[in-house]
């Protein structure tokens, strides 16, 4: 899918090599072969292109299972292919390796805005009704940094998605991971409604 001519997955690697990155993981499944012929080793981007295989549908988690532990650093930025922005990754890493985080997840402010009275009560007592109002909350933005450590918590070849990850790890482990708020551009392509945005 293009953005002002250019693939979203290209948007995306500009930015990382921007930004000294130029070691680059892809997983591919869907039109894998096309990716891989469009993106090739990378070379023409100035960073070398690596691609894992999935056979089947692994999630956004699972797929992370394929990669060789030998060849990543110890710190590794994870970026959803659908996602656009102008967020310095140093910024996410520095937080990362200060708070010793096992996972950091990027999250971003959202303002709901609600059609309905909200109720505020104790049980069924009543005790105030704000009439539409504005309710601010904090989303997924879908980049996180990973520890090298976290692999072992990942199945090979099982699907799993980075939130059920994060409770698993969470829930089960009691591991420390950490959210960033980010307050940079931000845009996610993940449905038709978005992708208008660009138009």
């Amino acid at each position: 899918i293009k953005i002002k001519n250019k693939p979203i997955l290209e948007h995306i690697i500009i930015k990382l090599r921007s930004q000294g990155f130029k070691n680059i993981i892809i997983s591919v499944r869907y039109l894998g072969d096309k990716i891989k012929n469009y993106f090739k080793d990378g070379k023409k981007y100035g960073v070398k292109i690596d691609y894992l295989k999935e056979k089947k549908a692994l999630g956004t988690a699972g797929s992370v299972s394929l990669i060789n532990k030998n060849i990543i650093e110890d710190e590794t930025i994870i970026v959803n292919a659908d996602t656009i922005f102008n967020l310095n990754l140093s910024d996410i890493l520095e937080f990362h390796k200060k708070k010793k985080s096992l996972m950091t997840m990027a999250i971003r402010q959202e303002f709901i805005k609600s059609s309905h009275g909200i109720i505020k009560s104790k049980g069924f007592m009543f005790e105030a009704i704000e009439e539409k109002p504005t309710i601010t909350t904090y989303v997924n933005a879908g980049i996180y940094v990973i520890d090298k450590k976290i692999l072992k918590y990942i199945k090979r070849n099982k699907y799993l998605d980075m939130p059920d990850l994060f409770n698993e790890l969470k829930k089960t482990y009691n591991k420390k991971i950490f959210l960033f708020p980010i307050y940079e551009d931000f845009k996610e392509v993940g449905t038709l409604k978005d992708l208008r945005k660009f138009k």
